[in-house]
């Protein structure tokens, strides 16, 4: 493709993300924040009560590109045995 389309796919990509990172935010109680490292800067979304960071416009974009099946399914899932595990963790220290 030529760098219209090229330009176009990455909107599309961003946009899909950036909708997938307020779901997880509205659903699972997150909030978005920009994370700057070393490799530059980045949209997150984390969870307000436990240590999870997720990348949801970059993973989407990559998913995209990787042509990968399920691929929201997939990141939900994984955020949620994150979540699962964060509070059972946090269960077993309360004991």
């Amino acid at each position: 493709p030529g760098p219209v389309a090229r330009e176009f796919g990455v909107s599309v990509s961003e946009a899909f993300g950036a909708a997938f990172g307020q779901w997880l935010v509205d659903q699972y109680q997150m909030k978005w924040l920009v994370v700057k490292d070393e490799y530059g800067t980045a949209y997150a979304v984390e969870h307000q009560q436990y240590s999870l960071i997720a990348y949801p416009v970059s993973s989407v974009n990559k998913g995209i590109n990787q042509d990968k099946k399920g691929l929201f399914r997939g990141i939900e899932l994984t955020i949620q045995e994150n979540i699962k595990a964060l509070q059972a963790e946090e269960a077993a220290t309360k004991q």
